[in-house]
C-alpha cells in the first residue's frame, strides 16, 4: 500500500479489516540472518516497500563532490556494532543496500528500536554518534527527504488517533522494541509521506534509505575526536 492507500484505508476500515490487515503484516517476509528486527514496525516498512530503497551510495571521492554539489549540508553519522552474529561492518553494507542472506535475497533496511520512531538513527556529531558502535558512516540528506519534527509528529499522531478508531485498534495490536509507543510514530509518519524524523538535539531518525546519500568509507569509532 501506498501512504495516501493507507490513510484512505484507516478512514474506512472495520474492526474486521483491521485485523485482517494486521495478520498480512505478520505474514511479511522478515530478512534471514537476523537483520530485520522482529517486531511489527519492520515488518510495516517491508508491507509498504520502504525498507527495499536503497540510498546514494557513493566512494569518498564521490561523496566529497556530492556533498559540495549539494551546497555543503550539514554531515549525519552512523555507527554500528557487533550483533546476531553479524559484524558492524555486515551492518554497514546492509544500510548501503549491499548483501543478500543465505535464501538469495538482498536485505532490506533494519528498522532500529528508539524513543523517536524506529528507523535508523544519525547524530550530527561524530562524537555522539560513536557511543552507538564500533564502525561509522557518515551521509547527508539529500533532495527526497520529507523531515518533521517529533514533537509536531506527536501532536498529529495523537490527534489522528482519537478521530480514526481503526487507527487506533490497528496501533494497539502493533509490536514494538524497547522505545515502546515512540516507534509507532514512524508509521503515522510513514503514512503521511515523511521518511525522516529529526529528534530536536541533533538525532534524526531515517525511514527510508533513499533520503540519504551516503559515502561508503567506514571507519572505527576509537580514536574520532571530531565530525570528519
Amino acid at each position: 500500500m501506498t501512504p495516501q492507500e493507507l490513510d484512505d484505508f484507516f478512514q474506512r476500515a472495520s474492526d474486521n479489516d483491521v485485523d485482517q490487515m494486521h495478520v498480512a503484516l505478520r505474514q511479511e517476509r522478515m530478512d534471514n540472518d537476523n537483520r530485520s528486527n522482529d517486531n511489527d514496525v519492520q515488518r510495516f516498512f517491508h508491507y509498504i516497500g520502504w525498507s527495499e530503497n536503497t540510498p546514494q551510495a557513493l566512494d569518498e571521492t564521490q561523496f566529497q563532490a556530492a556533498w559540495n554539489a549539494a551546497g555543503r549540508p550539514k554531515k549525519l553519522y552512523h555507527s554500528d556494532k557487533d550483533a546476531g552474529g553479524a559484524t558492524a561492518q555486515d551492518f554497514a553494507q546492509q544500510y548501503f543496500g549491499n548483501g543478500y542472506d543465505f535464501s538469495g535475497n538482498r536485505y532490506r533496511q533494519y528498522i532500529s528500536n528508539g524513543y523517536y520512531g524506529g528507523g535508523t538513527y544519525f547524530a550530527d556529531s561524530a562524537i555522539d554518534s560513536r557511543y552507538y558502535g564500533t564502525n561509522q558512516f557518515r551521509g547527508f540528506l539529500n533532495n527526497n527527504a520529507k523531515v518533521i519534527k517529533v514533537g509536531r509528529l506527536q501532536s498529529q499522531y495523537n490527534a489522528y488517533e482519537a478521530a480514526h478508531p481503526a487507527f487506533k485498534r490497528m496501533m494497539s495490536k502493533i509490536s514494538t522494541g524497547y522505545g515502546g509507543n515512540a516507534e509507532k510514530l514512524s508509521i503515522y509518519a510513514a503514512m503521511k509521506g515523511y521518511n525522516v524524523i529529526e529528534e530536536g538535539s541533533g538525532y534524526y531518525v531515517v525511514l527510508d534509505r533513499s533520503a540519504t546519500t551516503v559515502s561508503t568509507k567506514t571507519r572505527s569509532t576509537r580514536g574520532i575526536r571530531s565530525n570528519w
